[in-house]
């Protein structure tokens, strides 16, 4: 390496001699070698007068046309290596891009995920509800076997069914609380028990209702619910106007 390096020194030098003019000794302290010199002392490529080089000998021609060749295969070299940076650098960002977009795509699913299996929770605590209620009046029926057998050839004639509650709008919760009671007295032989009353209620009920008297319909309830007056006093606080009779003198003004 150090042999090359000396021939290159050796090669600029001689076209360095050509600096000099051919009544003017050369300076030997200007003659560096490429090891020891930080700035060469003359550049091809800096030429401004081309007719300099006709003055040249073979040897100094042959020293420039090799540095020069040696310049452009540097260059040349150079520019494959910013290229393949380049290029290098352009594929990164896209894997970079591709994985942000996978991130985004499995944050979706995630979330999708997660709604899924909320609702999975709540239709499973609904389910639950109505399993317990069907247990119940599976027991209870069986326990009234008897009575049923000696009332069943005389029920009494079933009411509508009221409307679903779902915010105490439409229907009004006033209209709809009268119709549940009427119906569970007027058909008390349909509905012999607590249990068979209270799952009628929730039948009755859904939208924000449910959200209300559902905690306390769960098996693992502490506090479950064990008479149909309970469920209706929940709903009560819920739903009740607190001012009837204003609520009540608005409405007649509406009217006239």
């Amino acid at each position: 390496m150090h042999d090359t390096m000396a021939r290159d020194a050796q090669d600029r030098a001689a076209v360095q001699n050509e600096n000099y003019s051919s009544d003017e000794e050369p300076q030997t302290d200007r003659r560096e070698t490429l090891l020891e010199q930080t700035t060469p002392t003359l550049r091809i490529w800096e030429l401004n007068d081309l007719t300099k080089i006709e003055k040249w000998t073979e040897q100094q021609k042959q020293a420039a046309l090799k540095i020069q060749k040696q310049v452009m295969e540097d260059y040349t070299q150079l520019a494959e290596l910013y290229n393949q940076v380049l290029a290098q650098s352009k594929e990164m960002s896209a894997q970079i891009q591709a994985q942000d977009t996978q991130i985004h795509e499995l944050q979706d699913g995630i979330e999708q995920l997660q709604e899924v299996i909320q609702d999975d929770k709540k239709t499973h605590e609904k389910q639950a509800a109505i399993i317990e209620y069907l247990q119940q009046q599976t027991h209870e029926g069986t326990q009234n076997s008897q009575v049923s057998t000696v009332t069943s050839k005389s029920k009494s004639t079933k009411l509508p069914d009221p409307p679903i509650l779902t915010d105490g709008k439409e229907p009004a919760y006033d209209d709809w609380i009268a119709k549940m009671q009427s119906k569970l007295e007027a058909n008390q032989d349909h509905f012999p028990t607590q249990a068979l009353q209270i799952g009628y209620i929730q039948s009755r009920v859904a939208g924000t209702a449910t959200l209300h008297i559902n905690p306390r319909l769960r098996p693992t309830a502490v506090n479950k619910f064990k008479t149909a007056e309970e469920v209706f006093k929940v709903l009560d606080k819920v739903f009740s106007d607190p001012d009837r009779r204003y609520t009540a003198r608005q409405a007649y003004r509406k009217l006239y």
